[in-house]
């Protein structure tokens, strides 16, 4: 699939666990940061990558409700998406 994105989220909006799926273009170690709307860092994250689909799995409990960023970050890549905190 040449249009997927590449990094989903699920369910969104989350209440404790948000899914992750990173369709990587490169197996290498990226950057998971989570960022609210002022623009702070409130939660960040290092996973290696491989080629193609990657799935994680983050705890997002203890975040306050509201709308956060998600970015994945690496030498090769950035990919972002927005989502809600219940």
């Amino acid at each position: 699939e040449e249009n997927r994105p590449a990094l989903s989220v699920s369910p969104n909006p989350v209440t404790n666990i948000m899914h992750l799926l990173f369709y990587s273009t490169h197996t290498e170690p990226v950057m998971i940061k989570v960022i609210n709307n002022n623009g702070v860092i409130v939660k960040s994250y290092s996973k290696n990558a491989v080629t193609g689909a990657n799935n994680w799995d983050l705890d997002l409990s203890t975040l306050t409700a509201g709308s956060y960023t998600v970015y994945i970050q690496s030498a090769n890549q950035l990919a972002s998406q927005i989502f809600i905190k219940n």
